[in-house]
């Protein structure tokens, strides 16, 4: 097959990469998976490879299928080499686990983002309010009013994420 000639082909990589993100915004969801994983599979020690199971992970939890998703996010912990990766990764990992109705996992993700990378601020803070929305899930109310109120206090009441964590403690208000 033609793959294996071109393996360490530059062009091949972003000739599947670039079909599969073609496949995607088509609607393709099959062949879109499909090259993703051909991607992940020729180029494994490549950090091509990492970005085509993101891609893959993140496409399939946009499509819904979260337990799908979970395990390609979950195959990628510890090998992202860039903390801002890992970062993300964290936060979809979290968003995955609280469409499958599991917020103490979720929480988990969440929080290792704001307890261990403050510095990555936008993250850090969505991070609070997700983790917030995981402990009212978990009937934690009080836990999410701690977090909100200290995103308020550190955002302000006109900032964007503050004014979200204001809207959050207002819900949580009888």
């Amino acid at each position: 097959m033609a793959f294996s000639l071109l393996k360490d082909s530059l062009l091949l990589r972003n000739a599947l990469y670039n079909a599969a993100v073609s496949y995607k915004n088509l609607g393709e969801a099959d062949s879109a998976v499909a090259y993703y994983k051909k991607v992940a599979e020729l180029f494994s020690d490549t950090e091509d490879a990492l970005d085509a199971l993101f891609s893959l992970a993140y496409f399939l939890e946009e499509k819904g299928e979260s337990e799908k998703a979970l395990n390609y996010f979950l195959d990628l912990e510890g090998e992202l080499r860039k903390p801002q990766d890992e970062i993300e990764l964290l936060y979809w990992l979290g968003e995955t686990y609280m469409k499958l109705k599991k917020p103490g996992e979720a929480l988990q993700c969440f929080r290792r983002i704001y307890l261990f990378h403050p510095d990555a601020e936008n993250w850090a803070v969505t991070a609070k309010l997700e983790a917030a929305r995981a402990f009212i899930s978990m009937g934690q109310k009080g836990k999410a009013r701690t977090l909100l109120e200290n995103v308020v206090r550190e955002r302000g009441e006109t900032d964007e994420f503050g004014k979200a964590a204001l809207q959050q403690l207002r819900a949580l208000t009888p």
